[in-house]
C-alpha cells in the first residue's frame, strides 16, 4: 500500500530519507499503523511532533492503533519555537 508523508517545519532537521524534499511516498505492508509509517519515514524520535492523517489530527496515544489504508496522506508537523 502507498502512503504519502509530508513534513512541515523541519528545515535542516528533515530525516535523510526525504533527501531535499518535504514529501515522501512510502510503500507499507497492509495493516500498518501511523507509527509504522513514521518509523519507515526515518522519524526515529516522535518527541515534538504532531501528526495529521488526511487533515485530521491523530493524538499521539493513537499512533500505534490507527491503521492506514492505501492512498492515505500523513502530514508531520514539528513544534517550532518562537512567539
Amino acid at each position: 500500500m502507498k502512503v504519502a508523508v509530508s513534513l512541515f517545519g523541519f528545515g535542516e532537521d528533515r530525516p535523510h530519507t526525504f533527501g531535499n524534499n518535504d514529501k515522501l511516498e512510502l510503500t507499507l505492508q497492509p495493516q500498518s499503523a501511523v507509527i509504522d509509517a513514521l518509523q519507515n519515514a526515518g522519524l526515529a524520535t516522535t518527541h515534538g511532533i504532531s501528526v495529521m492523517l488526511n487533515n485530521a489530527l491523530v493524538p499521539q496515544g493513537d499512533w500505534a492503533n490507527k491503521m492506514l489504508v492505501d492512498a492515505d496522506a500523513l502530514t508531520v508537523l514539528m513544534a517550532i519555537e518562537g512567539g
